[in-house]
């Protein structure tokens, strides 16, 4: 078992490292990554959980631990949300990390994340079509503004600004939300 995995490892630690770089800038980070996938990997083997492609299994599980890295790295906006973008540039699209609350510290901390979770599923739902559609693929899908714009065909430019009114809405609902909360 262990000649299969420094097998696997020799062979595919170079791509799991570019695909992780791809998203994390931090090189310490990088190869934190690469060491939780192949440690999944090495659990795996060692509970004999048959992988069928090996490859595929190390980018889907390299994909993920990259968006767990990154979340956990998250830094939260502050309780009170700011209502322009860092530069004030209409274009610069935010991100959903820069409109959260803070909620360090909060004694409910659990139940407010839900409660958040709950209200921004419901406002992404209220957003029109396109902007939404920007919003859950860069967000949650992970893809680049350059991938979705040789997806559909839609220029760059206009992508950019449908991201940037979606979260100014999602901005928006979520500070009114924040506070009806802090209210209670």
């Amino acid at each position: 078992m262990t000649i299969e995995f420094d097998k696997v490892y020799a062979e595919n630690k170079l791509k799991v490292t570019n695909l992780a770089r791809k998203k994390i800038r931090d090189k310490n980070r990088v190869a934190d990554v690469v060491q939780e996938v192949f440690g999944v990997l090495y659990e795996n083997l060692i509970a004999n959980n048959p992988i069928q492609n090996v490859s595929a299994w190390l980018v889907g599980v390299t994909r993920n631990k990259v968006r767990e890295n990154l979340r956990k790295d998250m830094k939260f906006a502050s309780a009170e949300i700011n209502m322009q973008s860092k530069d004030g540039d209409d274009d610069t699209p935010l991100y959903l990390h820069e409109i959260l609350p803070d909620t360090r510290g909060l004694a409910d901390a659990d139940m407010f994340n839900s409660f958040i979770k709950d209200e921004l599923e419901k406002a992404i739902d209220e957003l029109p079509e396109e902007q939404q559609w920007v919003f859950v693929q860069h967000e949650l899908g992970d893809k680049s503004f350059k991938e979705m714009e040789e997806e559909t065909g839609v220029p760059l430019k206009t992508l950019l600004s449908r991201k940037h009114y979606a979260v100014k809405a999602l901005q928006k609902k979520l500070k009114e939300v924040y506070k009806e909360y802090k209210n209670d």
